[in-house]
């Protein structure tokens, strides 16, 4: 189960990074 919670985390994590990169964009 550790494996997949580490996974999910990851994936949540890009998730949210690319989420803030299209937000900076649209702001700019």
């Amino acid at each position: 189960m550790d494996d997949i919670d580490t996974i999910g985390v990851s994936t949540y994590s890009m998730l949210e990074t690319l989420i803030a990169e299209n937000n900076v964009r649209e702001a700019v």
